[in-house]
């Protein structure tokens, strides 16, 4: 069993920066996330998304039918995610 990282609720340096905490995350976890602006929460997942696309494991993004999925596609590509792999 992997050690991983004791997040200590009280650790400004991830309670006001969630994407240091996602980089901090060992393979295979999951995370809920709740969030007021769109644009803060997309750059979370992206950056969730990314990592562990990056670590080999895969992925699959839903989005809501009236959505645009080329305005999304866009987001991810330059979030770094290799939209088109």
């Amino acid at each position: 069993m992997k050690n991983e990282p004791e997040i200590n609720s009280t650790d400004d340096s991830f309670n006001r920066n969630p994407l240091k905490f996602l980089d901090s995350i060992d393979d295979y976890k999951h995370i809920v996330l709740f969030y007021e602006e769109p644009e803060s929460g997309r750059m979370i997942q992206f950056r969730f998304i990314k990592n562990g696309l990056l670590k080999g494991q895969h992925c699959i993004y839903t989005i809501h039918e009236n959505m645009d999925i080329p305005l999304i596609e866009n987001e991810m590509t330059n979030s770094g995610i290799d939209v088109e792999g």
